[in-house]
């Protein structure tokens, strides 16, 4: 589903820590407990996701860059970082997220890319050549 539709909600500097020390300790205690980083990442993915559709984007980065750190090359965890990063303002984190997943090559970074090229949330980070070229 999408996000609600809205400017970004305020946060503040203690929800943000408090988002990344959750993010870190669960993903931490999902592989401590043997779940797969993949697995871990993508419950630290869908708890991000939550975040950023309800439009706190530096909450919803903090889960995202949680799951990167378990596995760098979650596909799915790029593209929502990529999203929450630029709508919170930090464009050259999106854009490096974009990087990442361009470096990647698998279908699923090929298909998220796409995806990203026509994300509203993405539209500044993606220079179209002009018609006709």
């Amino acid at each position: 589903p999408p996000r609600e539709p809205g400017p970004p909600r305020p946060e503040r500097g203690e929800q943000l820590e408090a988002a990344a020390r959750e993010a870190r300790a669960l993903v931490a205690s999902l592989q401590q407990g043997g779940v797969p980083a993949r697995e871990a990442a993508s419950v630290a993915d869908i708890r991000g996701y939550r975040l950023y559709r309800r439009r706190l984007y530096g909450q919803a980065l903090a889960w995202f860059e949680a799951a990167l750190a378990a596995e760098p090359a979650h596909e799915l965890a790029l593209l929502n970082g990529a999203r929450a990063a630029t709508l919170a303002g930090q464009e050259v984190r999106a854009r490096g997220y974009l990087a990442t997943l361009a470096r990647l090559g698998t279908a699923l970074a090929r298909a998220n890319l796409r995806r990203a090229a026509e994300d509203p949330d993405l539209r500044g980070l993606f220079v179209r050549p002009p018609a006709g070229r």
